[in-house]
């Protein structure tokens, strides 16, 4: 089952301007955003839904305006409450707030209605999650959403349906995800409240060197990338989307029951002091880790290495940065169906096939508990498209050699500048590259058995993932010159 929808913006070219100071203004005061208001799931504006000026051109004849607006909620609930990312037999449950979790909105507009980026400190987006979300923002006339899960290990769980589910993500209550998700459109309001026109983009990247390891495979490729997309507006403080990969574990590892939004928040929280107003975009997280201190030290001081070390690159990003026409925010997905399947398994030496076999017989058993659906996930590939950049926001913990891939043939076939994310608008478990399932003597045996398990779609989601990303790209590109 596939089918897709498409929201584009168009707005002048804007002047080359230097890139790395921000522009002077203020940040939206969060005590003039409007009251939160129920809302049922429709599609349209409903009658409380904020005006986004500049959707349409003033003037008969003139070309639209690229707007841009933030928002931020925070959704911390009272204690205690459960935390998601890890197995265990009973709720791992918060008893204290080391940070607090948010959801974080950049709101496009341009010729159509408002895209919605949304990022938001939970382990995962799954299927209804993305859908109790769009229900919310539909009333506030906002049908093209990108929400993109910042993967932390420490954050609120329980949102999820299914027995297996309770496992890694808590007991399941249905207020949770309401909860979540009003947040959102709690964000969202805020960021159409702040819509500015956008004088400015650019776009860059620079290394953190040894800030990710590859727990799949030794020698694997790692991703130290860290990317950065800068708008700057006519009023208020630059909006800088920025992605960092690998999975944000350092919390969860060394104090279990803090809810914290980990490395995403400590690096938000930086960069917000530098005159940016920030949102962090999930990288790849398949065989990835943000690398460990191989010293023992603690979760302040290992948390601070690594913000100073990523806060530092974006930095470089920044001053490197390339101008880029601010020309349209355009957002395309197409939704998939995946049938759920035994998980690849690795053959190999007799000792490592056996632990293969066991391991997907388990990965397979827990998969059938862990949602409502029970035998499939509908999910979509989203792109959005922002001047001659593109966010690819995939429905899995996608591998990183399958996104090192993808990013380098959106170089070659559409000549752009991308970031290519986990953890957006819905959950296909782990995906690697097909031919990666099969055992190597590099593979590391507790991870990449794992990662195998968790292929409850079978070897072919990545790729497939891959080639539709790559054929909404090629349809979004812009046909004819502007006017």
């Amino acid at each position: 089952m596939k089918s897709s929808q498409t929201r584009t913006g168009k707005g002048p070219d804007a002047p080359s301007v230097p890139g790395t100071r921000p522009v002077p203004g203020t940040r939206p005061d969060p005590a003039r955003e409007a009251p939160m208001k129920s809302s049922q799931t429709r599609t349209g504006k409903g009658p409380d839904a904020p005006s986004v000026p500049g959707t349409r051109p003033s003037v008969p004849g003139t070309r639209p305006q690229l707007l841009a607006g933030w928002g931020r909620r925070e959704f911390t609930p009272s204690l205690p409450f459960p935390l998601a990312g890890f197995v265990t037999r009973k709720d791992r449950l918060a008893d204290r707030v080391r940070d607090p979790l948010a959801a974080t909105a950049v709101v496009l507009s341009g010729t159509t209605g408002p895209v919605a980026f949304v990022s938001i400190d939970l382990l995962i987006v799954d299927e209804a999650l993305f859908a109790a979300v769009r229900g919310k923002l539909a009333p506030l006339g906002v049908d093209s959403v990108f929400l993109n899960a910042t993967h932390t290990h420490s954050s609120l769980g329980g949102y999820v349906e299914g027995r297996g589910a309770r496992l890694f993500m808590g007991t399941y209550r249905p207020e949770t995800r309401d909860h979540i998700a009003g947040a959102v459109e709690a964000a969202v309001r805020e960021a159409l409240g702040d819509m500015s026109p956008v004088s400015a983009l650019h776009r860059g990247h620079a290394l953190a060197p040894g800030i990710t390891m590859n727990r799949r495979h030794r020698g694997g490729p790692p991703d130290d990338r860290i990317s950065v997309l800068r708008l700057t507006r006519t009023r208020g403080l630059p909006i800088l989307l920025f992605s960092v990969s690998g999975h944000p574990v350092i919390v969860s590892s060394m104090d279990a029951h803090a809810a914290s939004a980990d490395v995403p928040g400590d690096c938000s929280a930086a960069l917000g002091k530098l005159g940016f107003l920030p949102a962090f975009v999930s990288g790849p997280g398949g065989g990835l880790n943000l690398l460990f201190p191989e010293m023992l030290t603690s979760v302040e001081a290992h948390m601070a290495l690594l913000t100073r070390t990523i806060v530092a690159a974006a930095q470089e990003a920044l001053s490197q940065a390339v101008p880029m026409p601010v020309r349209h925010a355009h957002l395309a997905m197409e939704v998939l169906e995946f049938r759920r399947r035994f998980p690849p398994t690795s053959g190999g030496p007799a000792g490592k096939a056996m632990k293969s076999a066991v391991t997907a017989a388990v990965g397979h058993g827990f998969s059938r508990f862990v949602g409502p659906g029970g035998h499939r996930a509908v999910a979509p590939v989203t792109v959005l498209r922002i001047g001659d950049a593109a966010l690819v926001g995939m429905p899995a913990d996608f591998g990183v050699e399958s996104a090192l891939a993808l990013r380098d043939r959106i170089q070659a076939d559409c000549g752009l500048f991308s970031i290519v994310s986990s953890q957006t608008n819905g959950y296909a478990g782990y995906a690697h590259p097909a031919s990666d399932y099969a055992w190597k003597d590099s593979a590391v045996d507790a991870f990449f058995f794992y990662e195998n398990a968790m292929a409850w779609f079978g070897p072919t989601v990545a790729d497939d993932c891959s080639q539709r990303a790559l054929k909404l790209l090629s349809a979004a590109s812009p046909s004819q010159p502007e006017s």
